[in-house]
């Protein structure tokens, strides 16, 4: 095997994780919202986590499965839901999956194309907790322009 048919591709680092948390744990804040964020590998492995003071213990769970299932379909958690909703056999496969959930707050992280995991947010309304994530994937989507 030849060295030049090595491919590479990016993967998550513990700056990029830390980076994404950091913009999403602000974004958090600046709501007055208390949360938990969670980022993960394209495989799901935890990468980084903040669980904000005052935040429910149930979301810390919760919002892992976001994050897994944001980068199992490399797609935020709200467009899966919003798909899932437009066919029953969808829906019915989605819920028997371990780690799955299709409640909004997953977002993917993407670096040169290519998904390198995902980081999701839990605790506040769905809006927040979608807001909160695209925050903290905005910081990858700028260390590209």
């Amino acid at each position: 095997m030849a060295l030049d048919s090595i491919t590479t591709k990016p993967v998550m680092t513990e700056g990029l994780a830390s980076a994404a948390l950091g913009a999403a744990r602000a974004k958090a804040a600046e709501a007055r919202t208390p949360m938990v964020i969670a980022v993960v590998d394209a495989a799901g492995a935890l990468e980084a986590f903040v669980r904000m003071d005052g935040t429910p213990g149930g979301a810390i769970e919760w919002t892992l499965n976001k994050a897994i299932t944001s980068a199992s379909f490399a797609a935020p958690t709200q467009a899966i839901a919003e798909l899932a909703e437009t066919s029953t056999t969808l829906l019915a496969s989605m819920i028997k999956l371990q780690n799955v959930t299709l409640t909004p707050g997953g977002y993917p992280l993407m670096l040169e194309g290519t998904l390198v995991g995902a980081i999701a947010a839990g605790g506040g309304t769905p809006d927040q907790d979608q807001a909160v994530a695209e925050a903290g994937a905005a910081v990858l989507q700028a260390a590209q322009a």
